[in-house]
């Protein structure tokens, strides 16, 4: 080969650069080893030393030259790693590139040809070395039966580059074992970058990544940057021994479930940072009691179904934005011994219809579901109950915009009333006389009104509270119930009441803050200071009144000064008779 004459003008002189050989050979690249492998800081031939050598002199023009001429006599079929340095590098990786004819004839990359044969053939290479990669240069590539991938030996890398596994009828498109040594265990860091995995629908039979290993040591100290995945039924499923994964900016959507920890097995430490969650039937299940605990943190989880099943593990969302549409079941449901859900600090709303009784359930077994530092919007179910089931739900540092848009109750487990049903055989709660027609000397007996537990009237259970007026129209009759609540909290209150006799007037029940209050002899704490939020006004006529719900959800957060928060019942503008009251509740956020 010649590349032409040259002058160098800087030179002042005219050079004659000949490149014709190095030490009398051609110029031919020594030939790359395995068939289209390029190892890192690849080797030179001898050959191109000596040839460099006689460029003294030569400018920029003939070296670009050269480097053209030395691309034309490369083999037919060699293919070019333009493959980052730095990624290369940071792996000590060699990099196998799908397209090498050497590979089955080369993956084609256009998402008709069938490029399995290719893939597996570039894989079983990639084996050989025990520590390497897998390129896949832009395009769309078609795989129609599942793969398994030894994590711990082989990193698959793309640049925008598609796995479409739309073919498959059933089984799993992408299997992820290994098996490490010694502690932590042996991996080769991203183990996948720059991908999308394509799958046939979220109604199809097909599932997306599978992590399992039969025994310990299995796929862990895995990252995964920019892989998104689309159309299966279930997207990433964590089965044995899957250990602290993390998932960078990586987008799930269209699945019937997006991630799977069915449990119980030996699965812990996932992350997600970044990326969206969105248009899926369930973000996670979390069956993986008692060690599965899964972390999201700066995610968007937007217009799923449902946010998380929870049986045994845990999941804990920090800095993320949840976004909903309708909403006809609870979007998140906790169960058993060591099942946890905590939202912090982030935004959970919903746009669409609330057709749910309650926003999140939690059972007695579980540890309860925690929102704390929490925008809230939209969330507001038929019964005005956040929470539902038996187990704990606890909301703390609620932002609520508009008012009025969301669930003003908590749960009817979260009642921090002691004995709101009146069913104990005495009164446990903070129940006592306010207003009567001669000095307060007991809590539950005065000289115009008694308080008592009576059986004739029950909203649920066996027994109610009984408030009897002797007096007529205008003698004082009031009694409060008051309930400690943390300091600067929400208060909101349920209070049922009933009227079978035939009295009349007007009945007040008020929800409002008391601070400053002091016991007394005769076992009540009176308050020195107090401040009504609302009133409910109740016009009695001689029909009798049914049970019927005074529900004040007021959004307000207390002032400082208050320590407890009290529902009043003010009976002075009644005439002689009995109302009951039962089930009162009160929740605090």
């Amino acid at each position: 080969m010649i590349v032409g004459p040259h002058t160098n003008t800087n030179a002042q002189s005219s050079v004659t650069c000949l490149v014709l050989y190095a030490g009398q050979r051609p110029l031919t690249p020594a030939p790359l080893p395995r068939g289209g492998v390029l190892p890192q800081g690849g080797r030179k031939d001898s050959g191109f030393r000596r040839a460099f050598q006689h460029l003294a002199g030569c400018g920029a023009l003939c070296l670009l030259l050269i480097a053209g001429a030395m691309r034309a006599q490369m083999p037919a079929g060699t293919p070019v790693h333009d493959v980052n340095a730095k990624w290369l590098t940071d792996h000590g990786s060699q990099v196998y590139n799908v397209k090498a004819p050497i590979y089955a004839g080369g993956a084609v990359g256009d998402g008709v040809a069938d490029d399995t044969a290719a893939i597996r053939a570039a894989y079983n290479a990639a084996m050989t070395v025990g520590k390497s990669a897998i390129f896949f240069p832009p395009g769309a590539y078609k795989i129609t039966s599942p793969l398994t991938i030894r994590g711990d030996r082989v990193l698959l890398y793309g640049y925008r580059s598609k796995l479409d596994f739309s073919s498959l009828t059933s089984g799993t498109a992408i299997t992820i074992t290994a098996a490490g040594t010694g502690s932590p265990y042996y991996q080769l860091g991203a183990l996948m970058e720059g991908l999308e995995i394509v799958g046939p629908g979220a109604g199809s039979k097909v599932n997306g990544i599978l992590f399992d290993t039969a025994a310990e040591a299995g796929p862990s100290h895995f990252t995964f940057r920019d892989v998104n995945l689309h159309d299966f039924a279930v997207g990433h499923t964590y089965s044995r021994f899957s250990y602290s994964i993390d998932w960078f900016g990586s987008d799930i959507w269209n699945t019937a479930t997006a991630i799977n920890m069915p449990g119980p097995q030996n699965t812990e430490r996932i992350s997600y940072m970044g990326g969206d969650i969105y248009n899926n039937g369930l973000v996670v299940n979390n069956a993986a009691s008692p060690n599965g605990d899964i972390y999201f943190t700066n995610v968007s989880v937007d217009y799923n179904s449902r946010l998380a099943t929870i049986n045994g593990g845990q999941v804990f969302f920090l800095n993320s934005h949840a976004e909903f549409g309708n909403i006809s079941v609870p979007i998140v449901t906790v169960t058993g011994g060591a099942a946890h859900f905590t939202f912090t600090n982030g935004e959970f709303l919903a746009t669409g219809t609330v057709t749910a009784a309650s926003i999140v359930t939690s059972d007695s077994s579980s540890q309860g579901v925690f929102f704390d530092h929490v925008s809230m919007f939209g969330m507001h179910s038929t019964t005005d109950f956040f929470g539902s089931g038996t187990g704990p739900v606890i909301l703390k540092n609620i932002m609520n915009f508009p008012t009025g848009e969301d669930s003003h109750y908590v749960s009817q487990a979260e009642n921090i009333a002691v004995d709101g049903s009146f069913e104990a055989s005495s009164i446990w709660d903070d129940v006592s006389i306010t207003r009567d027609s001669a000095p307060i000397t007991a809590r539950f007996t005065g000289a115009n009104i008694a308080l008592t537990q009576s059986a004739a009237q029950a909203h649920s259970g066996r027994q109610s509270l009984q408030a009897t007026k002797t007096g007529g129209r205008g003698i004082p009759a009031s009694f409060v119930i008051k309930v400690p609540i943390p300091k600067e909290s929400i208060a909101d209150s349920i209070l049922w009441y009933a009227k079978p006799g035939t009295q009349m007037g007007t009945l007040y029940i008020s929800l409002g803050w008391f601070g400053g209050c002091f016991p007394t002899s005769y076992g009540t704490m009176p308050c020195n200071r107090y401040q009504n939020v609302q009133t409910a006004i109740i016009n009695a006529t001689s029909s009798p009144i049914p049970w019927t719900a005074f529900m004040v959800g007021n959004n307000a957060k207390a002032p400082p000064w208050v320590t407890h928060a009290y529902v009043s019942v003010n009976m002075d503008s009644m005439n002689a008779g009995s109302i009951y009251f039962d089930d009162f509740l009160m929740t605090t956020q």
